[in-house]
């Protein structure tokens, strides 16, 4: 199963959608299912900046590949090339879906599109993030 499989099935749970990107990834991340559903609650549902929670998400997952995660918000970057990988993301999931925002996503589309979406991302950053960052 792929990992935007998994974050739809976590999702369709009942999962929050930043919780259901951090379990779909909590094993690259070497925290358990509890640990990621911890880290993602204050983040779904638009939570974040108004963001689409499953983009918080991938910002969580990031920054704890890089150990590089603020201990007050997981979904801060705390560099320059955090923030580059970060900036393509969010335009990556506004090009597919014309926004970023939750108040502006929802109603258009299911949620589980949009958890999708930001796995599927996700999933290809990782490229970018082995460039970047190993």
């Amino acid at each position: 199963m792929r990992q935007s499989e998994k974050a739809v099935a976590y999702f369709q749970k009942g999962l929050n959608c930043c919780q259901a990107i951090n379990c779909s990834y909590r094993e690259f991340m070497d925290i358990s299912e509890k640990e990621a559903i911890v880290l993602g609650e204050k983040y779904g549902g638009g939570l974040y900046e108004g963001i689409c929670g499953a983009l918080a998400g991938n910002f969580i997952v990031i920054n704890q590949l890089v150990q590089q995660g603020n201990p007050i918000d997981p979904a801060i970057s705390q560099s320059t090339q955090t923030e580059q990988l970060f900036k393509k993301m969010k335009q990556d999931f506004e090009r597919t879906h014309g926004s970023i925002y939750c108040e502006r996503l929802l109603g258009k589309n299911n949620c589980d599109c949009y958890v999708q979406t930001a796995a599927k991302i996700l999933e290809q950053s990782f490229e970018d993030l082995d460039e970047a960052f190993f």
